[in-house]
């Protein structure tokens, strides 16, 4: 078998490994003791703030919705958001929302509706990074200056201005393939003609620059108040949290949740938590526990929107 193949037979046990070796290394009765010590207003505030969350997220969806001039109804939308949200309990890097989001649309408008769901994990990816690369300037800029001297300092930020400069190329570079897509030379049959539809749409949702401005300001906002989320859920369970260490380690653990090779991030997520908050401040019990109280928090999210959902007509402008 070549190493690509062996990659992927094992890539699904390694979330299992990684919690295998959680659970023996854990003091369960310290976990249990601090578990029932936890504060269940901070836990509900916490569930009010991810339900927040969860209504960025479709809001930011119908935007981009409607970045082709449609009438896309919001409360139909919204509701199919919510309800779209149970699937990704049990689908790898969070997919089944998106496919039964796709499912939904009209046959007329699904090219319309891929290129917006495209467009929205590729704006979500970004705002996550730029989250991430602002609180490592804002944190850690003073200890890097003064371990790399000035020249040092400025050469880190001219970096950062490189790596986001780096970005938005990269999502100019996709525009432009986007267009080239929409050419149908080469191509044959139907996959010409869908490869060329949904070229289109993305090009589309590309060009309306209003609505990406004003989609992606939502998304910085929707990761900064998911970081609110973890505050909440960490002083709960006692774990002193700072807004600096949850813009600094909650975008990670969101990378972590969407990786292709975990549900829901399981895993990755907890010992991304454990690696960048452990201290002395933080028992690494009261760490695991807080990982866990907030996927049980969205768990029980995805699991209301899912007790809502039936069968209706397709979504369409």
């Amino acid at each position: 078998m070549s190493l690509s193949g062996q990659i992927k037979r094992w890539r699904g046990v390694i979330p299992v490994l990684i919690l295998g070796a959680l659970a023996l290394w854990v003091d369960w009765g310290r976990m249990y003791s601090i578990a029932r010590q936890a504060d269940p207003a901070w836990l509900g505030v916490a569930f009010l703030i991810n339900a927040v969350t969860i209504l960025l997220q479709g809001v930011r969806w119908r935007m981009l919705l409607a970045s082709d001039g449609g009438n896309w109804p919001w409360g139909r939308i919204l509701r199919l958001h919510v309800k779209a949200t149970f699937f990704d309990i049990f689908t790898p890097g969070r997919m089944g929302s998106d496919a039964v989001r796709l499912a939904a649309a009209a046959p007329e408008k699904r090219h319309h509706v891929a290129a917006s769901l495209v467009a929205m994990r590729l704006q979500g990816l970004a705002a996550i990074l730029l989250t991430l690369m602002a609180a490592l300037l804002l944190t850690q800029s003073q200890k890097l200056a003064s371990a790399l001297g000035s020249w040092g300092a400025w050469a880190l930020w001219l970096l950062a201005v490189a790596g986001l400069s780096g970005g938005v190329w990269f999502l100019l570079r996709m525009l432009r393939m986007a267009e080239r897509w929409s050419e149908p030379e080469g191509w044959r049959g139907r996959i010409a003609e869908h490869g060329a539809r949904f070229g289109d749409a993305l090009r589309d949702v590309g060009r309306n620059r209003r609505v990406l401005l004003q989609s992606g300001l939502v998304a910085l906002l929707f990761v900064v108040i998911a970081c609110g989320v973890y505050w909440a859920a960490g002083r709960g369970f006692g774990v002193p949290l700072t807004w600096s260490d949850c813009l600094l380690g909650v975008p990670a653990i969101m990378i972590a949740i969407v990786l292709p090779i975990t549900v829901h991030g399981r895993g990755f997520a907890e010992l991304t938590a454990l690696t960048l908050w452990s201290g002395p401040a933080a028992a690494p019990e009261a760490i695991l526990l807080t990982c866990l109280g907030v996927y049980a928090i969205q768990l029980s999210q995805s699991a209301l929107g899912g007790l809502g959902w039936t069968p209706g007509k397709s979504m369409s402008a």
